[in-house]
């Protein structure tokens, strides 16, 4: 799709629009159905670290189609591992975040 995209995208100053809503339209549906995993609904950053996490992936295959710069290239099955990899750790750990700000002592200086 990101190939596909970047290959038909008209020139005009509009020309990215039907591409920008199409990607809007996934992350927001995908993010629903990640929403719902156990791990998700009890941490209150989910839902806004979804997107970012979505953006990087979206810009990473973007890279890889545009520049092949390796050491993964799109076509790889690694590439998508680590990029759902990536996707997971970085929302997850807002739950990490989230526990290392409400720690006894957090915010204080010592």
């Amino acid at each position: 799709m990101i190939r596909a995209s970047l290959q038909r995208r008209d020139h005009t100053s509009d020309g990215w629009q039907p591409i920008k809503e199409f990607g809007r339209g996934f992350v927001k549906e995908v993010s629903a159905h990640l929403a719902r995993l156990p791990e998700l609904p009890r941490n209150k950053r989910a839902g806004e670290r979804l997107p970012i996490a979505f953006q990087t992936m979206i810009a990473t295959m973007v890279n890889a189609a545009l520049n092949d710069p390796g050491p993964l290239h799109l076509a790889d099955t690694a590439m998508t591992d680590a990029l759902a990899e990536m996707l997971t750790l970085y929302v997850a750990n807002s739950a990490a975040d989230s526990a290392r700000k409400s720690a006894p002592g957090a915010g204080s200086k010592a």
